[in-house]
């Protein structure tokens, strides 16, 4: 097994990378000029780290860097790659406003530009092990040389980042934060930033996930191998606590997780009540057609409740889970907790990134949301934050919706459209108790 460090066009510098590489024995891959991971790394049999960039500082930075070239004389000799700064500089001058206006970003292939997703996920699924924050480096870097070479010692005393109180608060306007916002969402959340141009520092951690022991990879392999299916493919897992408990939490995953089962380690750790695990690889919203005509979900989910004589049944989800827990919930007359659904696939598609807007494109039978939820028996808990796509999809709800005595909204402070409780999951079976009671005494 090898160390293998993967550097990010326009993430970590050189310095760093040398600092780096006095501390650790690994193999460097610098994809600084590619524009996607190299694919020949096999990430199940080695350890991998990288380190990353806010992407408000990245992207200026990238700009500002690629029009940073001398006026060369365009011939024969003249590479490519400059040749490609030069029009980016003619095009734009040093106009940061400009570029990110005519969405610049898209329009010039630069490897600078692609988010910093493309070398850290495959196929919706991270590979990377460790990832650290160049806001934080010497702190994270102390953490890898703890898990690397089994040294707890801090390796830079209390020395603090070049990077950790940048500010582009002056430099970036509402209207281009909201596009660059959008368009690098999938970086904001999952490599933990928030929407902040003032303070750059990251707001939380990314979880270290292990993927290499040969071991755990032959026994997963093993159990994937085995887990039933749906008639769609689509993989569950159904945990029973006892076979007389009555009680049902249904767990949907959500957009991009592939066949990957949420907080599936953490809740089956230690858990009261049975579990049901359900995915949806294809993205299309869980409204897959069942052989009789029904929603295959709605169906498998009411032959699960009826044979084991559940009493009790909570549906959670959040984004596109949400919005299936919310549409299916209320079809089983259920207990429903979401976070930020999507309620509307028209109205999502007003704020969606890119990666999300390609899914709803795809979906050709959206259902009416409203007329779902309007007379259905099921008690909801709906937690919404603050971001524009939340914040619209819940005013709709509550624009639309006229009997809201079993509806409980509240609002999170949160940003990112993430979900906001990674280290909480047993949240979910303290709400299930709750609309549970709520349930039973007709509150």
């Amino acid at each position: 097994m090898s160390n293998i460090y993967v550097r990010i066009p326009l993430g970590i510098g050189a310095s760093k990378s040398s600092r780096l590489a006095t501390l650790f024995n690994f193999e460097f891959i610098d994809l600084a000029y590619s524009t996607l991971i190299n694919r020949d790394i096999d990430y199940y049999e080695n350890f991998t780290f990288t380190f990353v960039r806010n992407p408000f500082a990245r992207l200026y930075h990238s700009f500002y860097h690629l029009i940073d070239i001398p006026d060369v004389l365009v011939d024969e000799e003249t590479p490519s790659y400059l040749l490609r700064r030069k029009k980016l500089r003619e095009k734009y001058g040093d106009s940061f406003e400009d570029f990110i206006k005519d969405k610049g970003f898209e329009k010039f292939d630069f490897s600078q530009f692609y988010p910093q997703k493309n070398w850290i996920y495959q196929s919706g699924k991270r590979v990377i092990n460790f990832i650290g924050h160049i806001e934080d480096f010497e702190i994270h870097a102390s953490e890898l040389n703890s898990y690397v070479n089994n040294d707890n010692s801090s390796l830079f005393g209390t020395s603090v980042s070049d990077y950790a109180d940048e500010s582009l608060s002056n430099h970036i306007s509402e209207e281009s934060k909201r596009i660059i916002v959008n368009y690098y969402h999938d970086d904001f959340v999952n490599l933990g930033y928030g929407f902040n141009t003032s303070d750059l520092r990251p707001k939380r951690k990314v979880a270290f996930i292990e993927t290499h022991p040969f071991l755990s990879k032959k026994i997963k392999q093993e159990f994937f191998n085995n887990i039933p299916r749906l008639g769609n493919n689509s993989p569950y897992i159904h945990v029973k606590k006892t076979d007389s408990c009555r009680d049902l939490i249904v767990v949907l995953s959500t957009h991009n997780q592939g066949e990957k089962f949420f907080g599936f380690e953490k809740l089956t750790s230690s858990h009261k009540y049975d579990l049901l695990f359900v995915t949806n690889p294809s993205n299309n919203y869980y409204l897959d057609i069942a052989p009789s005509g029904g929603n295959l979900y709605i169906d498998f989910l009411k032959e699960i409740i009826i044979d084991h004589g559940y009493h009790s049944v909570t549906l959670f989800g959040s984004s596109m889970a949400g919005y299936a827990a919310l549409y299916i919930g209320s079809q089983l007359g259920v207990n429903v907790f979401v976070i930020n659904p999507q309620a509307d696939i028209e109205l999502t598609k007003e704020y969606a990134w890119p990666s999300l807007k390609n899914t709803l494109d795809k979906i050709s039978n959206p259902i009416d949301m409203v007329s779902s939820l309007q007379y259905s028996q099921s008690y909801i808990y709906y937690l919404s934050g603050r971001a524009p796509i939340d914040i619209a999809n819940c005013n709709y709800l509550k624009s639309n919706i006229h009997k809201k005595n079993n509806f409980l909204f509240k609002e999170l402070s949160d940003e990112s459209h993430n979900f906001p409780y990674p280290d909480a999951l047993n949240m979910l079976e303290e709400v299930h108790e709750h609309l549970s009671f709520l349930r039973k005494f007709r509150l």
